[in-house]
């Protein structure tokens, strides 16, 4: 990453057990007022690119009112998704009254969902039934009461053929 043509300090955390996506540089003395130049090679996926003299923020910190201030943003982002996904079994439990409902691994809300799943008739599908989450979310269904679907994870174990 350069900005006006001045190599940037990368401030990512590097534990390779939990590396980082995101990108985060140093812009001591790079950047003036008025138009700057950034040009950066992107070798691997990237979620966000941060900007900053002090680095990339994670939570928690040590700064009280940004942890509150995470904290709201991501409680409010479950609860508009389960919002989306109750309008969404509303929606089709209009249309389709007795047709079983499938939702397509709902783990990270499961606890939000189960009220509506029973409410709906709806069950959840877990896409890979090796992987640790769907397991726990597995048990998580069953002591609940729920119905259930899953699918196997990992290689195809045949060949397939289909023709266009």
């Amino acid at each position: 990453m350069y900005v006006n043509g001045q190599p940037l300090k990368s401030l990512l955390m590097s534990n390779p057990l939990a590396p980082d996506q995101d990108q985060c540089w140093d812009l001591a003395r790079t950047v003036h007022a008025g138009e700057n130049t950034i040009v950066m090679r992107v070798v691997t996926p990237v979620s966000y690119i941060f900007l900053s003299k002090q680095g990339r923020w994670c939570y928690p910190s040590k700064d009280k009112q940004l942890n509150r201030l995470w904290y709201d943003a991501v409680d409010f982002a479950t609860a508009y998704r389960v919002q989306w996904v109750e309008d969404n079994l509303k929606a089709i439990r209009a249309g389709e009254p007795n047709r079983p409902i499938k939702i397509m691994a709902p783990w990270n809300v499961m606890d939000k969902l189960t009220d509506d799943f029973f409410k709906y008739g709806a069950y959840p599908h877990d896409t890979g039934r090796e992987a640790l989450a769907g397991t726990l979310a597995t048990l998580y269904v069953s002591w609940m009461g729920l119905r259930q679907a899953a699918s196997r994870a990992g290689r195809p174990t045949r060949r397939l053929s289909f023709s266009a």
